[in-house]
């Protein structure tokens, strides 16, 4: 299974249309937080940009699957982004199966213990003390995220994540996991973004 990656899009609507033109090269699309941009001199207020955003998942043609960032939960505490049952659209808390493989979407603020059989987890902060999690020296880690992949309470074989826009690597294992950052620097023409081969168990 081909999953197209992205992460961070802050109300970039370029990086929005590079992602609906180019979802026709992979079979799934994993969108991991932080939709909003809550600056104060932002382009539309919160709720405009939510419903640009809730619009916008509904016409993806593949299976979509998001979960909340820092950013996102600023508006109705994320609750925006909660599964809602809308046909191949998968947020908050969702925990779904698609050809074989789990997917979970782990809210922000979430109990990662209910996603510990999903094969790729959706989750918008890199584990702590990786390098998916350090940007200009500084770690922006989880540090539950980073225990429970170090002891085994998660056997995801992926994490996707985000929240660091300029990780010091994009990609790295922990313990049996790959962990996947697509990173948030956005150019005008395309989204920063990740193509990832994910073979069922």
């Amino acid at each position: 299974m081909k999953v197209l990656h992205a992460t961070d899009l802050h109300f970039n609507k370029n990086a929005c249309e590079w992602l609906t033109v180019n979802q026709a090269c992979a079979d799934v699309v994993c969108l991991t937080g932080d939709f909003l941009d809550t600056r104060i001199d932002a382009a539309e207020p919160p709720e405009l940009q939510v419903l640009f955003f809730l619009k916008w998942f509904q016409s993806f043609s593949r299976p979509l699957l998001v979960c909340s960032g820092n950013h996102d939960v600023s508006y109705r505490e994320g609750s925006w982004l909660n599964n809602e049952g809308v046909k191949d659209v998968y947020g908050d808390g969702a925990k779904v199966r698609l050809n074989g493989i789990t997917f979970g979407c782990v809210p922000y603020v979430g109990n990662l213990d209910v996603y510990r059989e999903c094969d790729v987890l959706l989750h918008h902060e890199p584990p702590a003390r990786s390098k998916t999690a350090v940007q200009d020296g500084i770690d922006y880690g989880c540090t539950s995220l980073s225990y429970a992949l170090t002891h085994k309470t998660l056997l995801a074989k992926y994490v996707l994540c985000g929240h660091v826009h300029r990780p010091s690597k994009s990609a790295v294992r922990k313990g049996n996991c790959i962990v996947i950052n697509a990173g948030g620097t956005h150019s005008q023409t395309q989204a920063s973004h990740a193509l990832i081969e994910v073979d069922e168990k």
